[in-house]
């Protein structure tokens, strides 16, 4: 069976899910891909057999783009299309419906909602994906969204529960023993507007203690502006900016030394990285306003929700966690144990392959 895989960006994150995917199609996959501005996350040192790059995403109309290139590939070798199921690709569109009239197999692969989503875009993401064949949402908690919002339809659907190569992060992670844990707090992700980091850094401030030390690893372009609040709110031996780390070694070294993750905004992959180290969750309590990746937190199992866009309960929930040795080892075991059986690459590439059978057979 090959498959064709387009996709916007060829993130790190998902190179190792693409290599044990292609090892289970026997190097029957190719994964047509742009050059992104990820940051780090778009730093491709090695050259894989599988990942062909083409030509530039590039916007055509304000939140509209065109993956250029991805038309001309020849595509009457594949017996099945994956796309990214995105509505602001243009090109996607024209790609299922080149696939419709060469008789292709296609899925749309993509989130069911998003913490950006609305209903409008909501319902035109699912008018374009009825282009496709089967539907491959991120997670299984979407696929139970879809249904119960009473959308009918015949196509498969299935979900990979998106997660990260943890292989890495096991050989690094140290025991997590909450009472020789130091009380500090872990930050993981790009810096951008959706993280409201700025919320984490005033409920520092609202605490007043020295005690929790916050290690902010990644960049972005509110990182400025993150350092200007710092030094205005004098938490500048609180607040510690770690930059862009891509080394598992070096972020292993500031995650093992942390009892807590905290992510403000809309969090993502962050979640289940940190949830790889052991570190119980703080999050906000909107679900609407999450992404996927939240389907791996449970509230009081694997870490604590907060009162959305409250520094005062971000406080107050940060060190009640901080306080409870026993809730913190608990949360610590669940969030290692749901990840190593759900969240990770290895489950996503077997069911990947898995629903690729369904799809063409």
């Amino acid at each position: 069976m090959k498959v064709f895989i387009f996709q916007p960006a060829l993130p790190n994150y998902r190179i190792d899910l693409f290599k044990k995917l292609n090892n289970f199609l026997n190097n029957n996959l190719t994964v047509y891909y742009s050059d992104s501005n990820l940051g780090i996350l778009s730093k491709i040192k090695n050259q894989y057999g599988w990942a062909k790059k083409i030509g530039e995403l590039i916007e055509i109309f304000p939140g509209i783009y065109w993956q250029a290139g991805s038309l001309s590939i020849n595509i009457s070798q594949a017996d099945c299309i994956v796309v990214c199921g995105s509505p602001r690709d243009l090109s996607t569109i024209f790609l299922l419906i080149k696939a419709k009239l060469r008789n292709k197999k296609t899925i749309w692969w993509g989130h069911y909602w998003s913490s950006t989503s609305t209903k409008f875009r909501q319902r035109i993401r699912i008018y374009i994906s009825r282009l496709s064949n089967a539907y491959l949402f991120y997670t299984d908690e979407e696929v139970q969204k879809f249904k119960k919002a009473g959308w009918k339809s015949k196509k498969l659907i299935s979900a990979l529960n998106n997660g990260l190569d943890l292989k890495n992060i096991s050989s690094k992670r140290k025991e997590y023993i909450s009472i020789e844990r130091p009380l500090n707090i872990f930050f993981i992700g790009r810096l951008t507007k959706k993280t409201n980091i700025y919320l984490l850094i005033n409920a520092l401030y609202l605490i007043k203690t020295k005690e929790y030390k916050l290690n902010i690893i990644g960049d972005g372009p509110e990182i400025i502006n993150i350092k200007k609040t710092i030094r205005r709110l004098d938490l500048t031996n609180v607040v510690y900016l770690h930059g862009e780390i891509s080394d598992e070694g070096e972020i292993s070294r500031i995650a093992n030394k942390c009892s807590v993750f905290v992510y403000p905004g809309s969090v993502g992959l962050s979640l289940i990285h940190a949830m790889a180290y052991g570190l119980p969750a703080i999050v906000h309590d909107n679900i609407s306003h999450q992404m996927p990746e939240i389907a791996a937190f449970k509230n009081f199992l694997t870490g604590l929700n907060f009162k959305e866009n409250s520094a005062s309960d971000l406080a107050k929930v940060i060190k009640k966690l901080m306080k409870s040795n026993s809730l913190r080892q608990k949360m610590s075991f669940n969030s290692i144990k749901i990840v190593s059986d759900k969240f990770n690459t290895k489950n996503m590439s077997k069911r990947f392959f898995d629903f690729l059978n369904k799809v063409v057979n």
